[in-house]
């Protein structure tokens, strides 16, 4: 008598062989990078847009690009450089919150290139963190820029304090471009997380099965040739 069991093989669907590609988190990762050379935010007077600078140029403090000439020496002091307390001009300083995004961002794509077990976890909540540091730059320069508007607006004949407040902050849609894709870079690290497990239980169950399954019984004659 002869016992044997084949073992049922796993077919992944499309849509699991698609999350199962290596570098989907990877590419999440470097287009949230990549935008950030293009214009994060941008001033506003109604409909017309007077400054912008990019992700990069809020990270390091750079100056931002007036649109408007009548209006280049106020936005000339948007820069690292502090201004003299007689200058009434706006003075931003490097955004934290934009150097931990990108450095998180950045650490992201080399996690997601190194043979690190735990990769797609880190990758996960890196995504998670460097978007909430996104939302948090957003909440932050929204904040300043206000107060320096309005600060800047008092004594100042070229900016009254009725212009300031006709003047906004508004975030572009690279910016926004940039929040989705981290988010979209986390999503595809849970996803490999959550199939790498599921992979580990079928292995564990195949393992056990294999261990289980009792050894073929050699056939005994009953009718030996005399």
């Amino acid at each position: 008598m002869e016992t044997s069991a084949t073992p049922v093989f796993y077919t992944p669907s499309n849509e699991e062989q698609f999350f199962r590609k290596k570098h989907t988190a990877t590419v999440a990762f470097v287009v949230g990078i990549l935008v950030f050379l293009l214009p994060f935010a941008e001033l506003r007077c109604n409909s017309m847009s007077i400054a912008r600078n990019s992700g990069l140029g809020i990270a390091a403090g750079l100056e931002w690009k007036s649109s408007m000439d009548a209006l280049q020496d106020q936005f000339k002091g948007l820069s690292k450089t502090e201004t003299k307390k007689e200058d009434k001009k706006l003075a931003m300083k490097p955004n934290i919150f934009a150097i931990a995004a990108l450095i998180v961002g950045i650490a992201g794509i080399l996690i997601a290139f190194s043979n690190y077990k735990q990769k797609s976890l880190v990758s996960m909540c890196a995504g998670i963190l460097a978007a909430v540091l996104l939302i948090a730059l957003m909440i932050q320069l929204r904040s300043s820029v206000n107060s320096e508007l309005t600060s800047n607006s008092k004594g100042n004949d070229s900016l009254d304090l009725g212009m300031s407040k006709m003047i906004k902050l508004h975030f572009t849609i690279w910016y926004y471009i940039s929040l989705i894709s981290f988010f979209v870079a986390a999503f595809f690290g849970y996803k490999h997380y959550r199939i790498e497990m599921e992979d580990a239980i079928r292995a564990a169950h195949q393992f056990e099965f294999q261990r289980q399954t009792p050894p073929p019984v050699a056939e005994v004659d009953t009718n030996p040739t005399v």
